[in-house]
């Protein structure tokens, strides 16, 4: 049981899920104090990252990327792409990726080829 955010009743914080409205979340943050406000500023970004990843993640599974992926090695072998300078990128699970170019992409402040 937890004291609800809007009045002095306790209740079951599956209760308060299920009545609660964007509004009332809304109006709940700006009671806030600025460490919590700041706490929850950071895990929100935290969770948009995750929900971000498992979006990737997911598309990556289904081929979404695959065209893209196709044409970016297919420009490399043509010469058509440009070095990344300073990029300390680990290209070593890319199976297309030649030793010479594994070599040039680990050293950090190296010139990588995307």
């Amino acid at each position: 049981m937890i004291r609800n955010l809007f009045g002095d009743r306790l209740m079951h914080s599956d209760d308060i899920m299920n009545t609660m409205t964007l509004r009332d979340i809304e109006d709940a943050i700006t009671q806030l104090p600025r460490s919590e406000l700041a706490e929850l500023s950071a895990w929100f970004e935290d969770f948009e990252e995750q929900l971000w990843d498992e979006q990737i993640e997911s598309d990556a599974k289904v081929g979404r990327f695959d065209l893209l992926i196709e044409r970016a090695r297919s420009d490399r072998a043509a010469g058509l792409s440009k070095p990344l300078l300073k990029s300390s990128i680990d290209f070593s699970d890319i199976p297309d990726s030649t030793p010479e170019e594994l070599k040039r992409a680990v050293r950090v402040g190296s010139t990588a080829w995307f």
